[in-house]
């Protein structure tokens, strides 16, 4: 397993939270998901306790900072030109 390999996969399970800038380089991985509104799967994994209050679940939660994020415009990348992409090298 890669020495960061636990901390990129928290970068990029948050990646899509409403306002969320993320940066990459081209060392990253291909093929690579981002949830809009962050990745619920992840969230559920480093839970401890229930949500209590305003006694919305999780699910409400996360569907609304992803409805958030497509009527926000979705997800922006911003890219230049990499050869290495480029030619698959």
């Amino acid at each position: 397993m890669p020495k960061h390999h636990e901390g990129e996969a928290r970068i990029i399970a948050q990646a899509g939270q409403p306002g969320a800038v993320t940066i990459a380089t081209n060392m990253a991985g291909r093929g690579t998901d981002i949830v809009l509104g962050g990745n619920l799967d992840m969230e559920l994994k480093g839970l401890v306790t229930h949500l209590r209050g305003n006694g919305r679940t999780l699910w409400e939660n996360w569907e609304e900072r992803h409805n958030m994020v497509v009527a926000g415009g979705g997800l922006h990348v911003l890219g230049g030109r990499a050869k290495r992409v480029e030619t698959g090298g």
